[in-house]
């Protein structure tokens, strides 16, 4: 039996039906809406003299210095495991968008480091468990089964895993640097805006209405970040791209955004050029306290959703909210005067549906530790002296790598280029495909250390390595795959060569 159609899903379609992102949408995109049920009746009830909405316990805990306060009902151990912090902000229910005070502290954050970045034109960013449940809300918003979902290789392995197994999708790549010829000069190496580009002008060629494409700056796993010069020419390309009725959802993967060694690398994030820049671009931020500010098992990451104004792209000023025409595939009479401000909140209200129906809210006591941490005076100082230490890593790890490259040419280790975020990686240059499974499994048996093998790419992560530590097992790594490569065949065949 088919449950009726919610009037609020009519409603909240035919205002973003006047833009294109309406025609973006995924089935489940289309259907999902945040109800009029206990969250909404609890919030509007939160000021009531007695308050019986919510399924929380609360006691009402008397002191000298007022009349009585409510708290939530709390296990001693986890109180004391937070002392400074009110039970409430401890273990009670947060808002299903995350904490509002959060949320614009989190919109500050990024205005502060993205000058260019206009927000008349963005969502506030909304609370997630993480940035992977940021982008698991982002493919049940956008992506249906078949939906070309674009990604540069090598990849995080949870993008595939998500978007092919999760969601159906098909899954469509190019090589993510210019030149896929083994060189011992990863700055001769760019990122591959041509690869990228041939693509979309395949999915032009093909009729395709929609892609969704994913971009990670700093890359995981190579560690490398877009260069000045090239952001702008990729920044031109999708706008001709867009162009030619390609809906573009741009999604902007930002876990390891900041972390910069080098000055030519661009310093603020791809989303800030993206959002405004055509009403076919529709630019989806990811990012989260986990890698910027060094918390990563409190699962506190944050989406903010883009768009530019339905409008000639030419005549829209700053702030200007008129739209007019409607999407080809779901057109509609309604919501002609929709603003720009009723569609971003309307797919804000989407988000909402999505986290209700999964999570229900991000932790409120991980809400409250990056609250207060933010508000910290001293926190450009300490963010300063983490920084430092990564750096110095890095430059440990760039200047051991020139090193060993020139004393092991036959490794078949080429590096590929980096400059920013948490990672190095090699590119195994060899015939066989499972060549960096072998060395990973030979160098964590022989040596106890340990690397990722994705592919043909032997990732090393510099962030975790003590600075003491980089250069031995950066030449064990070397010493083994040229002892490897210089072995029999079948040396390769087996995982503990």
């Amino acid at each position: 039996m088919h449950r009726p159609i919610d009037p609020r899903v009519t409603e909240l379609n035919s205002i973003l039906d006047t833009h294109p992102v309406g025609a973006c949408l995924s089935s489940l995109g289309r259907r999902i809406y945040f109800p009029k049920g206990i969250v909404r009746q609890s919030l509007q009830a939160k000021d009531s003299r007695i308050n019986a909405t919510a399924g929380v316990a609360y006691s009402t805990i008397h002191t000298n210095h007022n009349t009585g306060t409510k708290e939530p009902l709390i296990l001693s151990q986890i109180q004391k495991s937070m002392p400074e912090y009110s039970p409430s902000n401890i273990v009670s229910y947060a808002p299903t968008t995350g904490n509002p005070q959060l949320r614009t502290l989190w919109q500050n954050h990024l205005i502060e480091k993205n000058p260019s970045l206009n927000t008349t034109y963005t969502t506030l960013p909304i609370v997630t468990v993480g940035l992977t449940h940021a982008l698991e809300l982002t493919m049940k918003l956008f992506v249906d089964p078949g939906t070309p979902v674009l990604i540069p290789t090598p990849f995080w392995e949870n993008y595939a895993l998500m978007a092919t197994c999760v969601h159906e999708a098909q899954l469509l790549s190019y090589p993510i640097f210019t030149s896929n010829t083994p060189s011992n000069k990863a700055t001769d190496i760019g990122f591959n805006i041509r690869g990228l580009h041939d693509q979309l002008n395949k999915l032009v060629e093909q009729g395709a209405k929609k892609c969704v494409m994913l971009l990670n700056f700093p890359h995981n796993p190579t560690g490398y970040s877009l260069k000045q010069q090239e952001a702008h020419a990729l920044v031109h390309m999708l706008h001709e791209v867009a162009k030619h009725d390609l809906r573009l959802v741009c999604v902007i993967d930002d876990a390891y955004y900041g972390i910069l060694y080098e000055q030519d690398a661009m310093r603020e994030s791809l989303f800030s050029s993206l959002v405004g820049l055509h009403p076919n671009i529709i630019a989806v931020k990811l990012d989260g306290a986990t890698k910027e500010y060094y918390s990563w098992g409190l699962r506190l990451g944050f989406i903010t959703i883009g768009i530019s104004p339905n409008t000639d792209h030419s005549t829209t000023s700053k702030g200007n909210s008129t739209t007019t025409g409607a999407s080809k595939s779901h057109s509609t009479s309604h919501h002609k005067s929709a603003t720009l401000s009723d569609q971003l909140d309307a797919l804000q209200e989407k988000i909402a549906g999505l986290i209700r129906t999964s999570v229900s809210n991000s932790p409120q006591h991980s809400q409250s530790m990056l609250l207060r941490s933010l508000q910290n005076p001293k926190l450009s100082q300490e963010l300063s002296q983490h920084h430092a230490l990564l750096y110095a890593r890095y430059r440990c790890t760039k200047d051991t790598i020139t090193t060993l490259v020139s004393r092991f040419p036959n490794s078949g280790l080429d590096p590929l280029p980096a400059n920013s975020g948490y990672f190095v990686a090699f590119k195994h240059t060899g015939n066989d495909g499972n060549a960096p499974e072998i060395l990973r499994t030979a160098l964590l048996e022989t040596y106890s250390i340990g690397v990722v093998a994705l592919g043909d790419i032997i990732r090393f992560t510099f962030a975790s390595v003590e600075i003491e530590d980089i250069p031995d097992a950066l030449e064990r790594l070397f010493i083994l795959s040229t002892e490897l490569n210089h072995s029999s065949p079948t040396a390769w065949s087996s995982p503990t060569a």
